[in-house]
């Protein structure tokens, strides 16, 4: 009798509770352990030298990748971050199971095009590439590149907990690097025109792999992307031109990214290779960083070279209110 009365209750408030959503996944008669747990994936970049998490105001886009322990894409999702309280759903993974994640993601789109993404069955597929134009053999780039990260975890883990929603954080690395190059003449008579040197940086950095490692593809020019006059003053006589740059990542290894700038009668007025300098520029209080994550950390590079009637004098490096002087002595 009680066996009836119970189960009359039960399909009472069956109805009831499936309106209101009070219904889980689980079988009302199971165990709860045995539930389905929410799973969610959270990013977060702050891999920079303020150490704070600037993820909801320079990321706009999210490609992320799932892969089973045998190394097989499982899952491949593409979102628009929404913020800081974004979380990518991802419930088409199971708990207590291990996958790597690769992830790439894109700030604002400044330039569409300038990046491909690889695709694939397996995580060394998932690449990304600088795109680059051609002219007799030799590889380009002229124009600005939308903001590229790079995150990956390895034999991640979701648990099972009923009423929960599980989170993975993903740590992210900006890849790309803007750089700007100012060129100030010290003494002139007219402002400084705009083709009156080309600067380039030259690199070999355009192919990335899924762990954010390069594979050599050969050199690629980089040209500014915009130059642009300062003002001519008068009373010093200084004129000056400013060029913006944006290229990959920057690595600490031989024959790295060099800044050549040629004047317009085609004589070259000097070379630099810029990121021995730009590690100059590292804070005492830096010290015990690695060198390559000091250039990891840093996005964003200001470098002022002086010049005389044409001929270099010395540079200033900023990064942030740090300031190193180079003078062309230091040069070969």
């Amino acid at each position: 009798m009680k066996e009836k009365v119970y189960k009359g209750i039960l399909a009472t408030l069956l109805p009831v509770m499936a309106a209101g959503g009070l219904l889980t996944s689980c079988n009302i008669y199971d165990d709860t352990d045995d539930c389905e747990t929410e799973l969610r994936v959270k990013f977060k970049y702050d891999y920079n030298l303020k150490y704070a998490d600037a993820f909801a105001s320079e990321v706009k886009t999210v490609h992320f990748n799932a892969f089973d322990e045998s190394g097989k894409l499982v899952l491949s999702k593409t979102e628009t971050a929404t913020g800081d309280d974004y979380l990518m759903n991802v419930d088409e993974l199971k708990p207590e199971q291990k996958y790597d994640f690769v992830v790439w993601a894109e700030g604002e789109n400044r330039n569409p095009g300038s990046l491909t993404l690889g695709k694939g069955e397996n995580e060394k597929d998932f690449t990304a590439t600088l795109n680059t134009t051609t002219v007799n053999g030799v590889k380009s780039i002229k124009e600005d590149i939308t903001p590229l990260f790079h995150g990956r975890l390895a034999a991640q883990e979701f648990k099972r907990k009923f009423g929960t929603t599980q989170i993975i954080t993903v740590p992210l690395v900006k890849d790309t690097k803007d750089i700007t190059i100012h060129l100030e003449e010290l003494d002139s008579k007219e402002p400084m025109q705009k083709d009156d040197y080309v600067m380039t940086i030259t690199d070999d950095n355009t192919f990335i792999n899924y762990d954010n490692s390069l594979t050599a593809t050969g050199n690629v020019i980089y040209s500014p992307w915009t130059m642009r006059q300062t003002d001519y003053s008068e009373t010093s006589k200084s004129t000056g031109v400013i060029g913006e740059f944006t290229t990959g990542r920057l690595m600490k290894r031989a024959n790295g990214p060099v800044l050549t700038v040629v004047n317009k009668e085609g004589k070259k007025v000097f070379e630099f290779p810029i990121t021995d300098y730009f590690l100059d520029i590292k804070s005492e209080h830096l010290k015990d960083m690695d060198d390559q994550e000091f250039l990891d950390r840093q996005d964003t590079y200001s470098m002022t070279f002086f010049l005389e009637k044409g001929k270099w004098v010395s540079a200033e490096i900023f990064i942030n209110s740090w300031r190193v002087v180079v003078n062309n002595t230091e040069i070969k």
